[in-house]
């Protein structure tokens, strides 16, 4: 087991050169001496800061809110208390709409519409 540990840290610790070379000249364009470890380390420095880049992004611009569609506990109450609030308006306008039709019917003469004795006379029973 230690065998093998030290075989993969001496591996990691290996170091190799990478070099550009322009074709044409053979001129060396750019050179640099890299380890296995130091390319890991990178990679994961990288990867680190796309993620924090996207939480950041996601988590404090509107842009979380489109493309992920949250909508936060704030949103979410705001929304429940509107739904009460159309709730209670349009219960007030079909009593508002309801009373206006009862006026009207008796402006226009229909008040038996309203009258209790008519009802007796035209639901007899004989």
């Amino acid at each position: 087991m230690a065998k093998q540990k030290d075989k993969i840290i001496t591996k990691l610790k290996n170091k190799h050169r990478f070099v550009l070379i322009n074709d044409s000249n053979f001129a060396e364009v750019f050179s640099v001496r890299l380890t296995l470890m130091n390319v890991l380390m990178m990679l994961s420095g990288f990867v680190l800061l796309l993620v924090l880049l996207l939480w950041f992004l996601f988590a404090n611009t509107p842009l979380g809110v489109i493309l992920l569609g949250d909508a936060g506990l704030n949103s979410r109450a705001e929304l429940l208390e509107l739904n009460s609030r159309l709730e209670k308006v349009t219960q007030s306008l079909e009593a508002e709409r309801m009373k206006t039709q009862t006026l009207q019917n008796l402006l226009n003469d229909k008040a038996d519409l309203y009258d209790s004795s008519n009802l007796e006379r035209q639901y007899s029973f004989e």
